[in-house]
């Protein structure tokens, strides 16, 4: 069965359709780029490539760095001591987000983030002896005085 156009008869081999069959209308193939001014071409904006970071892991290891700094200079710098805390446990949070983002970023900066969380790690450990070395003291205190 030969394609039937309304006003011109059949179809020839040449003809090209817009693939619906209620218009009627024929469409001629066109260039986008031929003929257009310098204001009317097509032009499409390249893409450029985002780069990748992983700042979690970068900000947990300048923390580690700054706890111990902070408790280096607690004896000269009294509020350092208090500062020491609150680095540390932001220190940790951000590594273990630095950890999951190194996973999605196919291992970006992981070492970092491992460096950061070993150093904030190391100083809770020295806050928990301190603690319990300090509770420990306390208690040998009380039982030699009674």
């Amino acid at each position: 069965m030969v394609p039937y156009d309304k006003e011109e008869g059949a179809a020839s081999e040449d003809d090209v359709f817009d693939g619906n069959p209620s218009s009627g209308e024929e469409e001629v193939e066109s260039n986008p780029l031929a003929g257009a001014t310098v204001g009317e071409s097509a032009y499409v904006t390249p893409m450029v490539p985002v780069p990748q970071n992983n700042d979690n892991a970068t900000f947990s290891l300048a923390l580690g760095i700054a706890t111990w700094l902070c408790h280096i200079t607690a004896p000269f710098l009294c509020f350092t001591g208090c500062l020491a805390p609150i680095t540390m446990i932001a220190g940790i949070v951000l590594g273990h987000l630095g950890i999951r983002d190194a996973n999605n970023l196919n291992g970006l900066r992981r070492n970092e983030a491992i460096i950061g969380l070993v150093l904030n790690y190391l100083s809770l450990v020295g806050y928990a002896l301190l603690i319990v070395g300090g509770g420990a003291l306390l208690a040998g205190f009380g039982a030699g005085l009674t």
